[in-house]
């Protein structure tokens, strides 16, 4: 992935290389690349440039259905982890999900059809849970269906990079080792996409604005922010209803290491990126008022890279392609970009004010902290794509 230097930029976006009118050029199916992935260096192969360029345009019904699998399945285990608590009136909500067609299927549906046909669907396996008993379990399917009825159709119809991340995810867990714990400071970690839409902004704003407060009364308590200290520990103790619920998420804190430049380990979020742009721009309004306050630890479920040497490169390549066509590196005073050389253009008075706005929810951080990566660079077609080097494990 592009390193994480400072580099000045102005509001106007430098178009990348163009790629020559090749009709024989196109950008493989999922399957394709997933083919491939153990048996060419994708960075070097002619689609590679193309990806990037197209990384802003809409996906295909391919990539779209692609897209669903990971929810489907996280939808389908919640299902499964709550049935024992439903009674048999509140079962009526697993009959539902059981009689719908699968979510790969019905994504790719226009606005229309899934408003009419998916959405009273939905609302009715939600209806359902009224009155059934408030588990962990159950909350985490509410919360799964309450996500697919109303987010999850539009978040589907963000652009191609949304597509490359979800392969980096798939990929990534498919070489895996056995998922780790591990307490890591809030400050190592790293978003794996830009919370830009509007609705998520709001519930991120809420999360921070709850969890600003909580970092505040803890640390002029004396109870915890002047050292080392654990969230989860804390929030246990010391977090009211609200607190919790806040900052909980129903998908897991998973991620896995970059390789860094010094003795600072960094990681990479690919699930709860919500939680943890609300708790950065926490941070940043108790550090106004307290520059000393330390950031929490955090437990996270890390996943070690096992699989072979290509695999891993390629895994870089999904990475930097995701970071490029997702965060912008407009210049933002007193903040860093997340990415440089980035081929998301903000372009329009609106986008530029709300990148200023919410700095952290496009994965800028202040000037004062670092984000240590080293870049490898290849060369594919006209332009350098860069590899996000990722650490190995076993």
């Amino acid at each position: 992935m592009g390193s994480g230097c400072t580099r000045s930029r102005s509001a106007a976006y430098s178009p990348l290389p163009v790629v020559p009118d090749n009709r024989d050029v196109e950008i493989p199916s999922p399957d394709k690349l997933i083919e491939d992935f153990e048996t060419l260096d994708l960075a070097k192969q002619p689609y590679a440039e193309l990806m990037l360029q197209k990384g802003r345009e809409p996906k295909s019904s391919a990539e779209k259905a692609f897209r669903s699998r990971y929810t489907a399945d996280l939808l389908r285990d919640a299902a499964a982890d709550a049935k024992p608590f439903l009674l048999e009136g509140n079962a009526e909500a697993l009959r539902i999900l059981n009689s719908m067609p699968h979510l790969t299927e019905t994504i790719i549906y226009d606005a229309e059809k899934w408003n009419s046909e998916v959405v009273p669907k939905y609302q009715a396996a939600f209806d359902a849970l009224a009155g059934a008993p408030e588990t962990p379990e159950v909350e985490q399917l509410r919360g799964m269906i309450s996500k697919v009825k109303d987010l999850f159709y539009g978040e589907v119809q963000n652009p191609k990079q949304d597509f490359y991340m979800c392969l980096l995810d798939d990929m990534r867990n498919k070489y895996s080792g056995d998922v780790e714990m591990a307490k890591v400071s809030q400050e190592s970690l790293r978003m794996m996409h830009a919370m830009d839409m509007a609705v998520h902004q709001e519930r991120s704003n809420k999360r921070r604005d709850i969890t600003a407060s909580f970092y505040a009364r803890l640390y002029e308590s004396g109870i915890a922010g002047q050292g080392e200290w654990d969230l989860d520990a804390a929030l246990a103790e010391h977090g009211s209803k609200a607190e919790q619920k806040s900052l909980h998420s129903e998908t897991p804190l998973l991620s896995f290491e970059l390789d860094s430049a010094g003795s600072e380990r960094t990681y990479v979020l690919m699930e709860g990126n919500g939680r943890l742009t609300a708790l950065n721009a926490a941070l940043d309004i108790v550090r106004a008022k307290h520059p000393d306050f330390v950031a929490p630890l955090i437990t996270v479920k890390l996943l070690p890279f096992q699989g072979p040497p290509l695999a891993r490169e390629n895994i870089g390549f999904l990475l930097d392609l995701t970071w490029r066509c997702t965060f912008p590196d407009l210049d933002v005073p007193g903040w860093k970009p997340q990415v440089v050389k980035s081929a998301r253009p903000v372009l329009t008075d609106a986008e530029i004010e709300n990148v200023r706005m919410y700095p952290r929810y496009y994965g800028y951080t202040p000037v004062q902290e670092s984000l240590k990566m080293v870049p490898v660079t290849v060369q594919a077609g006209p332009a350098a794509m860069t590899k996000a080097v990722i650490v190995a494990g076993g």
